[in-house]
């Protein structure tokens, strides 16, 4: 997606394309690695010095309150805080040996069935934690 569209989708959603925001959000879409903050800060800082690690977090928080990405626990025993660019429908597994999260295909029509009847869900997340298939080696816990 070009700066410009960037730009654009952020006045669209109420903010303002500050250089700051549209280099992290940039940084999210290139990386779909579902970093945390601080690996976001880690990654930009050194080619930009002045980025500062409130601003990191404070530009992630005010894009995840404004629906262009998501915010998810990768792992609630850890308190980590994990940030995705792809707000589509989808889930996540987190492998709590590596500390990789990978997205995991889920339908429109999947979510719908699992929430119960009498509840409206206005939002969404699936999370398996466990071991990922290289961290494994073939063996099931």
């Amino acid at each position: 997606m070009s700066e410009r569209l960037l730009a654009e989708r952020l006045h669209e959603v109420g903010l303002r394309p500050t250089q700051q925001r549209l280099l992290i959000w940039r940084y999210l879409l290139e990386h779909p690695t579902h970093p945390t903050a601080d690996m976001i800060y880690q990654a930009l800082s050194p080619a930009f010095p002045s980025l500062s690690r409130t601003t990191v977090y404070n530009t992630l928080h005010s894009m995840e309150k404004a629906g262009i990405i998501r915010g998810l626990p990768a792992d609630m025993a850890e308190g980590e805080y994990r940030f995705d660019a792809d707000i589509g429908t989808h889930g996540h597994f987190y492998c709590r040996e590596c500390g990789d999260v990978f997205d995991i295909p889920v339908s429109d029509d999947q979510m719908a069935t699992l929430c119960p009847a009498a509840f409206a869900a206005d939002s969404s997340n699936i999370l398996f934690c466990g071991r990922c298939p290289a961290c494994s080696d073939g063996n099931q816990n």
